[in-house]
């Protein structure tokens, strides 16, 4: 008798997030199963697609909000209770 994987069990071995002995009963049952099989390249391939998409911020930007950062000063404020206030310079 086969166990019925879902597509949350196909994440999960994607990102290896299976114990051992779940893996194993996985990639049995994905040997006997093409839709399961195809299931897994699918998912795998759109990790591998975000994972090659993660943005960073260009080196402009990071620069323009170190520089902005910079202009900033924080003002304690004894007369309003222990506030604080932002002033950009």
């Amino acid at each position: 008798m086969h166990k019925i994987f879902t597509t949350e069990d196909s994440v999960r071995f994607v990102y290896d997030e299976m114990t051992p002995f779940e893996s194993a009963e996985f990639e049995r049952e994905m040997a006997d199963c093409e839709t399961l099989r195809e299931e897994v390249s699918n998912l795998t391939e759109m990790k591998n697609a975000l994972n090659e998409s993660a943005a960073s911020a260009s080196g402009e930007v990071i620069n323009s909000l170190l520089r902005y950062s910079a202009s900033l000063r924080v003002v304690h404020s004894s007369s309003t209770g222990g506030s604080f206030g932002v002033v950009l310079n």
